[in-house]
């Protein structure tokens, strides 16, 4: 059979779909409709898109001596760079960590602080550290600390953990921690601050529990059969 080239229209929502997602769940989708079905040549495709797009935010040598070159020049900024076996780099900037450390010295309250990563920041992954300061009413969310790394692994979280530990000695006693449960990371606070408070973000159970319940909702074929019955 004559092969069909993929038209440019779907070349450009493949290449807007691998942006922010997965080649698996962009080919799962685009598959299932008219135009993709026969036009999609394969699954390879997909990710040949994805790859391609994933190596224009790769860390080049020069963006990598360039960050070296600002850790060795700002100390007080890169506070942790590791290049093997995975590359993790932490980075919290003095004045935040001041601020921070000042908030928990005078507060009576416990302090909410969250942590999640993200996927489409590089290749990598992003890991953020966010706390609330109550003196900010329109956007009272501050960046404690990152961390840029290649592995979801819990080893690469408690490198994070022990840095803002001991950068942050009193955050374990004043504050609650809010994520969206995964492991890796929950495991990793809970060794290395086992007094900390760990919450599950709500967002992220409504999710789940969204996911789950589509599971049984029954299908369009099932929904007309049963139509066809009743009437």
């Amino acid at each position: 059979l004559q092969s069909t080239k993929t038209s440019t229209a779907m070349i450009r929502e493949i290449d807007n779909r691998v942006q922010h997602q997965t080649s698996s769940l962009v080919y799962r989708d685009l598959v299932c409709t008219p135009e993709g079905v026969s036009t999609i040549k394969n699954r390879k495709q997909i990710q040949y898109r994805r790859q391609k797009h994933l190596n224009q935010l790769k860390l080049t040598q020069d963006d990598m001596f360039a960050l070296y070159s600002i850790g060795l020049h700002h100390l007080e900024f890169v506070r942790y760079f590791l290049v093997l076996p995975q590359l993790v780099i932490i980075c919290a900037h003095k004045q935040i960590i001041d601020l921070f450390n000042a908030l928990l010295s005078m507060t009576t309250s416990k302090i909410v602080i969250s942590y999640d990563t993200t996927f489409n920041l590089t290749d990598g992954y992003v890991s953020s550290l966010i706390y609330r300061h109550d003196a900010f009413e329109s956007q009272p969310a501050i960046v404690l600390a990152y961390m840029i790394h290649e592995t979801k692994q819990e080893w690469a979280h408690t490198c994070l953990v022990r840095t803002i530990k001991d950068l942050c000695s009193e955050m374990e006693n004043k504050c609650v921690m809010i994520s969206d449960n995964e492991t890796a990371f929950k495991n990793a606070f809970q060794k290395e601050c086992p007094k900390l408070i760990q919450l599950r973000c709500h967002t992220h159970l409504y999710r789940n529990i969204y996911r789950q319940t589509l599971k049984y909702r029954p299908s369009k074929k099932k929904q007309n059969n049963e139509t066809t019955e009743m009437g």
